[in-house]
């Protein structure tokens, strides 16, 4: 890992031309030329699932040094087993992409570099098992990772990879009768012992070609040894389907000396397969390089601070769906850290506080990524609260894109917080103590940092000698020198960016006081190093270059979150957000005061009260007040629920309970004796009202009835009665009074009818009448 604010001095006008002229880069640690297919978000299911193939993937981070140590094995690894395909494809998928991250969180990714197996048909991206990657310095890499290949291959015991030939030993009956069930004009035979891998890779080697099949015989085979007289192993032997037989001497017992010969057989050629491709293949669509920024090596710059702090939260944490035990303590001592010392400006600063308030009132034992990604992301708007999204490398850009980067500005950070701990605590402006930083830095290193090796190499070193530091000077010193330990165990590494080589910081021409000559040998001054480290990380020292604005970042971020909104409608996740919205509106409305409540619910009583110059109050002269205040019959449940929202009605049912308790109500007092009378009938009338049709409920008595029910201790029996006795109503009552009048009023005008009908002839007919 490169130090951030290496003493290396501006980056020489060739390198810049370089970077300029290069052009059009590939993304990541591959080329499009390389024998990988470069998964993307949107191809792995068509590639991974259902598919005739076995798929090979490795998940790298093209910041982490051992996966670039790593990557030209896996490209020589996919060079020497091409001809495998379309049995098996070796693919790669770039986890410090943005687009690609959730994709990685999906598939359990967690650590760089991992490899994971699909077998052939697979049904879900989960269904990855993962394989041990072994260490760079292996002796005979390859042929471990092929034998590896070989293996997981055979785990196939349903559904086997349509081109895959048999990778197990053929029974003698196999042989005597393969010509009799196959079309192919030879038939290979390998002769080996068990543990040997030979044969089954020359039958991956000869999977593209046609007319011939390569079989693996077993030393163990006493028949076929005995039939061909097969003296040592390995032997090959070919036979044809004219019946011949022939061994091959090869010089040399080498995959290679087999393979050439079988291809070079008479008939024998290669055959047309359709091969995935890699979805990036065209170089055009390659996005050029950045500009380089010209930087100042003797300052710390805040785009890299910031952009470390998005990629820990947003990329390093999300690789867990769920945050429990001690990966959940790391993450709060990790943010607690940068709420208290962390140098970020204003808008940062309200977030980080934000995000460790909510961290520390979740006491519960576990929380889920999602939950935290929305705090990070202010889903709840917290006022002038916003993290830039996305990174911006500028002290620590790397003359490639994956060099430096991420684990250059996460040393810069934790540098950072160390000496701010060390402010902190000489001005008494924070509670702390001397191992806060590094207790949190070990814990994430720990449990969130994507490098594998860099992370036990780290926890080796922290194991060894981080509990003796016992100031906060020691602290920062602990952090430097160990830094350095990392820079010299690195020197030389792939990941090592050429331009900025791995030396030891800071250089004589950052700080001469640093060294002195001892024997001829460069020795530190801790005293004055110390002090060139308190100068070089203090707030003094920060740089705001190549910064985006705050206020404006908070506008893209909501800009943002609008358009996800949008893409939720237009993609049905948001199919009920309109009526989310409206019940957010509803529980806004019943927000009100108590007061404007009791109000509206008195109002809205006084509209539907009998006045107090009627007659004393009865069942009938109850329901009749509704009709005679209405013009029209009212279905009164709909009314009530159009008319008030649910606590507004709680509301006037209190209004009524509290009258009715004060003695305030005057259509609503009975005596003793009319109780006792209601209490006695109250079966029969219930009765007789239901057989009349008139138990249709109206506002009062709804209302009463909440008052009946749900009142207070010491409510009365009796008056419970009453109450549910004034749920009778006559809107039913009503109508047919309307339908018996008006059929009594027909046959009235009928019969008067009818009988003037009848007189009026009878006087017409008689003589003795005069006529007018």
């Amino acid at each position: 890992m490169a130090k951030p604010g290496c003493a290396a001095p501006s980056p020489p006008l060739l390198l810049v031309l370089v970077l300029v002229l290069l052009g059009p880069a590939a993304a990541g640690l591959y080329e499009p030329s390389d024998a990988v297919v470069q998964l993307q978000p949107d191809t792995v299911r068509a590639h991974l699932l259902n598919s005739n193939s076995a798929w090979f993937i490795e998940f790298y981070a093209s910041w982490c040094g051992h996966c670039i140590g790593f990557a030209p094995t896996w490209k020589a690894l996919a060079r020497d087993i091409q001809d495998w395909r379309p049995v098996v494809y070796l693919a790669v998928m770039d986890c410090a992409e943005s687009e690609n991250v959730q994709t990685c969180s999906r598939m359990k990714v967690t650590m760089f570099p991992t490899v994971q197996f699909f077998k052939a048909f697979a049904q879900n991206p989960s269904d990855g098992i993962q394989v041990p990657v072994p260490p760079l310095d292996s002796p005979n890499i390859f042929a471990t990772l092929r034998e590896m290949i070989i293996t997981y291959l055979e785990k196939h015991e349903d559904l086997w990879p349509p081109a895959c030939p048999p990778l197990g030993p053929a029974s003698a009956a196999e042989v005597w009768n393969f010509f009799r069930s196959n079309t192919e004009q030879y038939l290979a035979l390998i002769f080996e012992e068990e543990d040997s891998y030979l044969g089954r890779e020359v039958a991956l080697d000869m999977v593209q070609y046609k007319n011939i099949e390569v079989r693996r015989v077993l030393s163990r085979n006493k028949e076929l040894v005995a039939q061909y007289n097969v003296r040592s192993f390995p032997a090959l032997y070919v036979l044809s389907r004219n019946g011949f037989s022939s061994h091959i001497p090869l010089p040399r017992n080498e995959r290679s000396s087999y393979t050439h010969v079988l291809r070079t057989l008479p008939g024998v050629k290669r055959g047309l397969f359709r091969l995935a491709e890699s979805p990036n293949a065209d170089t055009s669509s390659q996005e050029p390089s950045k500009t380089w920024k010209p930087v100042d090596r003797s300052k710390v710059y805040m785009a890299d601070l910031e952009s470390a702090v998005h990629y820990t939260l947003r990329v390093e944490v999300s690789k867990f769906s769920t945050l429990e035990g001690e990966r959940l303590t790391a993450l709060r001592r990790y943010v607690t850290v940068l709420a208290k010392f962390f140098p970020a400006r204003p808008y940062l600063k309200n977030l980080l506080q934000y995000m460790d308030d909510w961290l520390s009132r979740r006491t519960n034992a576990q929380i889920s990524y999602s939950e935290f990604k929305d705090i990070v992301n202010n889903k709840e708007e917290v006022p002038q609260a916003v993290l830039m999204d996305g990174v911006n490398w500028v002290g620590c850009q790397g003359s490639k894109p994956w060099f430096r980067g991420f684990p250059c500005a996460l040393w810069t950070l934790f540098h950072m917080l160390t000496v701010q701990a060390a402010y902190s605590a000489q001005n008494k402006l924070k509670e702390t103590y001397p191992l806060e930083v590094l207790h949190a830095m070990r814990g994430y290193i720990q449990h969130f940092f994507g490098c594998t090796e860099c992370a036990v190499h780290f926890e080796g070193m922290a194991r060894e000698t981080m509990n003796l530091v016992s100031t906060f000077n020691e602290a920062i010193l602990w952090l430097w020198s160990r830094h350095n330990q990392v820079n010299y165990r690195l020197a030389g590494a792939p990941g090592e960016d050429p331009e900025f080589p791995k030396r030891q910081w800071p250089a004589y021409d950052m700080c001469p006081m640093c060294r002195s000559m001892n024997r001829r040998r460069n020795t530190w001054v801790e005293n004055d190093t110390l002090n060139f480290l308190m100068t070089h990380f203090s707030t003094q020292n920060i740089a705001t270059d190549y910064l985006v604005p705050e206020a404006e970042l908070l506008q893209q971020r909501q800009r943002k979150k609008g358009g996800e909104r949008r893409k939720k409608r237009e993609t049905g996740e948001g199919r009920n957000i309109k009526e989310q919205e409206v019940m957010a509106d509803s529980e806004e409305e019943n927000a009100a005061s108590e007061n404007q409540r009791t109000e509206i619910a008195t109002q809205g009583l006084e509209r539907h009260r009998p006045s107090t110059n009627q007659r004393p109050p009865s069942i009938i002269w109850k329901n009749s007040q509704i009709s005679d205040q209405s013009k029209d019959i009212v279905d009164l449940d709909s009314f009530v629920e159009q008319q008030y929202k649910s606590k507004a009605l709680k509301a006037e049912a209190s209004t009524v309970k509290r009258k009715l308790k004060s003695g305030r109500s005057e259509t609503l007092v009975l005596t003793m004796e009319e109780d006792q009378q209601l209490d006695s009938n109250y079966a029969e009338n219930r009765e007789r009202l239901q057989k009349k049709e008139t138990d249709s409920r109206y506002l009062i008595g709804v209302l009463l009835e909440e008052v009946g029910e749900h009142g207070e201790e010491g409510d009365s029996p009796v008056r419970r009665r009453w109450f549910r006795l004034l749920e009778v109503g006559l809107l039913r009552l009503d109508i047919s009074l309307c339908i018996i009048l008006y059929v009594f009023f027909s046959m009235c005008l009928l019969g008067m009818y009818m009988y003037f009908s009848k007189r009026t002839p009878y006087h017409k007919g008689h003589a003795d009448v005069p006529t007018l």
